[in-house]
């Protein structure tokens, strides 16, 4: 599973270029997908190891769209979602649960991946290159370039909403500290502003009632233009009643 997760990028970094990336693409939503179920009944415990292995493989494998592989790329992030949900959840039930002899080892998980999103988010969305495409020879570099920054925002945001589905499972004990100080929430919230309404949109519609009004605080205190924003459309990656802007009017 963590080899399949990998998808394109670490197959061409063990120079298996000559893979179809759409091919590679579909084995690591698969393998996404498996590891989320697996993760749901096994749980985490004695398997902390492996869980960053497989975190790490599969945020590389969805971390570009080559050519053709859109649909592909957004199922594969979709089912890496619900792996890291079920990561999420067992980590923070056993990181709180005071007769677990692993609390610590699961504290340590929590926080390692919340991080480890977080930074894949911000890698992402900073400008700078933009990340690896496989375009057309009659593109302009203009275009490619274009191109290119936008599968990286796309991606950013992407991780980000994984981010937030694993935030919402942390204990409000060590709120907001754990999200500012390991997985680098202010820094993302300045660099894509558009963040900021995504972030609310969670807060509203999926935190617990305790870590929600802390966070929303803290949002707003940071940048209060966020309560006005309702109007851009949720990413593909999060669907369903929560995207709806009357139902987050309704929530504030």
């Amino acid at each position: 599973v963590v080899a399949c997760a990998g998808g394109v990028r670490r197959a061409l970094g063990r120079g298996r270029g000559g893979l179809a990336p759409r091919e590679l693409t579909s084995v690591a939503a698969r393998a996404n997908a498996l590891a989320a179920v697996s993760l749901s009944r096994a749980g985490t415990a004695g398997r902390e190891e492996q869980v960053r292995d497989f975190v790490s493989s599969a945020l590389d494998g969805v971390s570009e769209s080559p050519e053709g592989t859109g649909k592909v790329v957004a199922a594969a992030r979709h089912a890496l979602l619900g792996a890291i949900e079920a990561i999420a959840t067992d980590v923070a039930r056993r990181s709180t649960d005071g007769a677990d002899p692993s609390r610590q080892e699961a504290a340590e998980l929590q926080r390692w991946l919340l991080a480890t999103l977080g930074r894949y988010a911000l890698d992402a969305l900073l400008p700078g290159p933009p990340l690896g495409t496989w375009g057309s020879q009659e593109e302009t570099a203009a275009d490619g370039q274009s191109e290119g920054r936008g599968a990286a925002v796309e991606a950013g945001e992407a991780f980000f909403a994984m981010l937030c589905s694993a935030a919402r499972h942390v204990d409000v004990s060590i709120l907001p500290e754990l999200l500012y100080s390991e997985a680098h929430m202010a820094d993302l919230l300045r660099a894509h502003p558009p963040l900021r309404e995504l972030w609310l949109r969670h807060l509203v519609s999926r935190f617990p009632e305790a870590a929600r009004e802390l966070l929303v605080l803290r949002l707003l205190e940071d940048f209060p233009e966020a309560a006005a924003a309702f109007s851009a459309p949720y990413p593909a990656i999060l669907t369903g009643p929560e995207a709806s802007s009357s139902v987050l009017r309704s929530a504030l």
